[in-house]
């Protein structure tokens, strides 16, 4: 279970099932004992316990331990992971500590880093939703198009006519005209006397032009 030295003694038991490394001893290995360890010598290895592990004021250890509840009044160096980790006066601890209760009294030391175990299960959480996906069995949400507004027909423009604008229709001409333009034997030379209605200026250039045209 480990190497001793030449001033190492073995390790004892009290009630209740605690193992002790006396002080004085010095052991290299691995321990992963039933019940609860308290180090008043020197540990270099690694412990694996479901119980407690204490170090003495002159204890040491190095190496990885994993516990359900520490208490350091001496010397840790390495990787603690544990449920409570506690560092009471003139403790010190090294390294790297996960732990979801972390207390260090005054007069205590840590140098080191340290994360809570709540910390990592909700960093693991999230990478795990990260990789799966959350709410991956129910389909992904998709926008329908809307149809686009037709454009409005643009309104024809309204012509709105005007009295001013010719209709095409022939010019008006009196019973006189009438009897002017038949009366070739009583021509005198003179330029005949039309009669016209009260129309625009350009209308009445127009029927005296058709006028004359009828006379010659």
């Amino acid at each position: 279970m480990g190497l001793f030295g030449s001033k190492s003694k073995p390790a004892k038991r009290r009630g209740g099932g605690t193992t002790i490394i006396a002080a004085g001893t010095t052991l290299v290995g691995d321990l992963s004992p039933e019940g609860n360890v308290h180090i008043d010598g020197r540990i270099e290895g690694q412990i694996d316990s479901a119980s407690d592990v204490s170090i003495g004021a002159e204890g040491s250890f190095e190496g990885e331990i994993r516990a359900h509840r520490m208490v350091v009044s001496g010397y840790a160096r390495g990787r603690i992971e544990c449920d409570s980790l506690e560092i009471v006066n003139k403790g010190r601890v090294l390294g790297e500590v996960s732990s979801r209760s972390f207390v260090i009294e005054p007069g205590g030391q840590f140098v080191g880093e340290s994360r809570s175990t709540d910390e990592e299960s909700v960093a693991q959480l999230g990478h795990w939703q990260s990789q799966e996906g959350v709410g991956a069995d129910q389909p992904a949400f998709r926008a329908e198009a809307q149809p686009e507004p037709e454009p409005e027909p643009e309104p024809e423009p309204v012509v709105h006519a005007t009295t001013d604008e010719f209709d095409g229709d022939e010019p008006v001409v009196t019973g006189i005209d009438e009897q002017v333009a038949g009366s070739d034997d009583e021509h005198d030379g003179r330029e005949p006397t039309v009669a016209f209605e009260q129309s625009e200026p350009e209308h009445r250039q127009d029927r005296v032009a058709e006028n004359q045209r009828r006379w010659r």
